[in-house]
């Protein structure tokens, strides 16, 4: 018999990090009622920052031209418009970017958005080609793991090698579009984040990463890709029952159905539908016996339920991975479990469950 070795992806766990972690937002300036209010059609200017406080305002305008905007209450912004400049949305607080002006708002470069609380932009987001350097990039993250940040029936296009969307919370969108000028990494999910859209456009290898933990991508109804999306194993991707992927661009180089490393299910209702993120392991061992054979595979984890289902899966090189157990878990707030590979491969066996 020959003999393996093991080598266990943890919960999805990805054996081609590029990033440690994603980008880290800074902690938000505090709100003490004492600093200087923004009011209505105002312009700030490099050097120059306002806050806002109070419930649900709709102001007229405001520019960003360098300036600095910290967000404590319910503001909502009927004509903005961003040069350039930085804003905080505190945890709890809450920035609607309205359709005032129609046109979509384009980030040129040193913009940033770091948002604690909730984001809501009603116009297309671009992140603009030939504008952000490697010295002021173009970088909007959605800060914990209670942040929102919602473009339900926008388009968010990065079509620049220096912008970045991070979301460790829950992100929702109409369609995220990764141009060519964007570059790998451009979309870093964090743990047990949720990402949701109908419509997901990918020109760029690898573009989106999950560096820790796991995180899940909902797609409702269209995907289009002329490169590989992610070589993150712990990437979910859930594809609703209306999920097509465009085939009639296959003459100009487009590649249907290329998830790359991800994890993808289809006939799925949502995130919330795939049960797997605050799932914890606690444990692992993996044993072969010599006279047999076989490898047995035993893991305890916490905050597993009723009716979860565990699939595990095998790969040669830790890229490729095929099925060969799956089970449902019967009883509520079971720790251990175990599985055997009754033909592991030649050599090093990768498993992921």
């Amino acid at each position: 018999m020959f003999k393996t070795s093991f080598f266990f992806l943890l919960l999805f766990f990805s054996v081609h990090k590029i990033f440690s972690q994603c980008l880290i937002a800074p902690s938000p300036p505090d709100c003490t009622g004492t600093e200087a209010l923004l009011v209505d059609d105002e312009t700030l200017n490099t050097g120059t920052t306002k806050w806002y406080y109070g419930g649900a305002v709709t102001m007229n305008s405001l520019t960003l031209n360098g300036g600095t905007l910290i967000v404590c209450g319910d503001l909502t912004i009927d004509k903005f418009y961003m040069d350039r400049g930085t804003i905080f949305i505190r945890p709890g607080a809450r920035l609607v970017i309205s359709s005032g002006i129609g046109a979509g708002l384009i980030l040129r470069g040193d913009s940033y958005i770091y948002n604690y609380g909730t984001c809501e932009i009603q116009r297309n987001l671009s992140l603009e080609n030939g504008h952000a350097t490697a010295v002021t990039p173009n970088v909007i993250i959605n800060a914990t793991a209670s942040s929102i940040f919602k473009m339900s029936n926008q388009y968010f296009v990065i079509n620049n090698s220096f912008s970045w969307f991070v979301n460790n919370g829950s992100a929702e969108f109409w369609g995220i579009i990764t141009d060519p000028q964007s570059s790998a990494n451009s979309v870093c999910l964090g743990n047990a984040s949720t990402t949701q859209m109908a419509v997901l456009i990918n020109k760029v290898q690898n573009t989106y990463v999950t560096p820790v933990g796991n995180a899940c991508l909902y797609v409702r109804q269209f995907s289009q890709f002329f490169n590989q999306l992610s070589n993150s194993h712990s990437l979910f991707v859930c594809l609703a029952a209306s999920h097509t992927s465009d085939s009639g661009c296959i003459p100009f180089g487009c590649q249907p159905n290329n998830w790359g490393a991800a994890q993808v299910f289809t006939n799925c209702a949502g995130c919330s539908s795939l049960g797997v993120l605050g799932v914890q392991f606690i444990s692992f061992k993996a044993t072969t016996t010599a006279d047999y054979g076989f490898n047995s595979l035993e893991w305890q984890l916490s905050g597993a339920k009723q009716n979860y289902i565990f699939k595990v899966e095998r790969s040669p090189d830790g890229i490729h991975f095929a099925p060969i157990d799956s089970f449902i878990v019967k009883e509520e707030n079971r720790i251990q479990f175990n599985s055997i590979d009754k033909n592991p491969l030649p050599g090093t066996n990768y498993y992921m469950i």
